[in-house]
């Protein structure tokens, strides 16, 4: 059962990756790179408040609660790595 599940939810992260906006992509590159919120916001040339709900709509999308998930979601599709 716990079995089946988990690979429904990986399923439906694979599914979602080729339906993320060019928005949702570079937010989730930026956020698993380590950037703050304000870092991003910078970065798109949008308020903090914009970032901020660019990347929880994200998280929202790809079913994840954390930015340490985000992060090891991005990680697994290959939109970065793990080295520095």
């Amino acid at each position: 059962m716990v079995h089946d599940w988990l690979r429904r939810r990986t399923q439906r992260r694979d599914d979602v990756q080729t339906e993320l906006s060019p928005r949702e992509s570079k937010v989730l590159q930026l956020t698993a790179e380590g950037k703050t919120v304000k870092e991003i916001a910078r970065h798109l040339h949008v308020s903090i408040k914009t970032a901020h709900a660019n990347r929880r709509k994200l998280m929202d999308k790809l079913g994840v609660s954390s930015v340490a998930e985000l992060t090891k979601y991005a990680i697994s599709q290959g939109v970065t790595s793990v080295e520095f």
